[in-house]
């Protein structure tokens, strides 16, 4: 069987502009690679496109984990069902909370969008059950990014691009844009260099850790390590528009947060940090 993508999405295109088409090869979204919900723990935004074709199991590596030489910008979108299929099924559940939750930090939390398939049932409705998980789903992510302890916390970093006051300190990173101010050090300590967050009394309590880069000037974190009171407590790879860390020993309690950047294709640009308490988390 023939397909005709190229006319379709030129056609849309020519229908609606603004339109990001997804599909293995993009244009504009690229699929993740499986219909788990889950992104590699690398994951980056960009890829080769020219390496990429609709239907080409050989690639779903590859579109996984995206490529830091790719010279085509296609995020990665996540799709999943909150059932255990595509299409409704009576005798199906709703994925549980905890599910979710794990599918939204393994998605969201490593750099991608969430597409999450919705099943209407055989009355063409949504099925009560699934309303009710989707208000549940909802109100946990509210209640764990709600608040940010980070706020009542002192910055602190291993340097800055230019002098004090001049648009690229580590005070940015609490700041409500998230794409265009952002905390830079000196091009000189692109690697090794760091930004502290400290209380400024007593511990703080918190579970997750959250990093944004500024993605409207690329994405190039390759390697970082999160440290509390001295002690690593979690380390990862790629950053992008925003990587969620929920700390596998569960609730810490500690005065002082670094993040470190161990590794940067360019001078890594932080837009944006966040400590946050995930009541719903279990490490049981």
């Amino acid at each position: 069987m023939t397909y005709f993508f190229e006319d379709w999405f030129s056609m849309v295109k020519e229908l609606q502009s603004s339109i990001n088409i997804f599909s293995d090869a993009g244009p504009d979204v690229r699929w993740v690679g499986n219909e788990k919900g889950y992104a590699g723990s690398t994951c980056w935004s960009t890829i080769n496109a020219t390496s990429l074709s609709i239907g080409k199991a050989s690639i779903l590596g590859y579109l996984n984990t995206g490529d830091p030489r790719g010279t085509n910008w296609l995020p990665a979108e996540c799709d999943v069902s909150i059932r255990e299929g595509w299409f409704w099924h009576k005798s199906q559940e709703p994925k549980k909370l905890s599910e979710l939750l794990q599918i939204y930090y393994n998605s969201v939390g490593r750099n991608c969008v969430l597409l999450l398939n919705v099943p209407p049932n055989t009355t063409g409705l949504i099925s009560e059950s699934d309303v009710q998980r989707l208000k549940q789903f909802r109100g946990a992510i509210d209640t764990i990014f709600s608040s940010n302890v980070a706020e009542n916390c002192l910055l602190e970093a291993s340097s800055q691009r230019g002098s004090r006051g001049g648009g690229f300190g580590p005070e940015n990173v609490l700041d409500d844009d998230h794409l265009w101010t952002y905390w830079a050090p000196r091009e000189e300590d692109k690697e090794n260099c760091w930004i502290e967050m400290r209380s400024k009394s007593g511990k703080v309590k918190f579970n997750v850790i959250r990093i944004q880069e500024a993605i409207g000037l690329g994405q190039r974190i390759m390697k970082h390590e999160i440290y509390v009171d001295g002690i690593r407590v979690a380390k990862g790879s790629t950053v992008g528009y925003k990587r969620l860390h929920r700390l596998e020993m569960g609730v810490v309690n500690g005065s002082s947060v670094r993040i470190k950047i161990v590794k940067s294709k360019g001078v890594p640009l932080i837009s944006s940090l966040g400590l946050h308490f995930d009541p719903f988390w279990n490490t049981n």
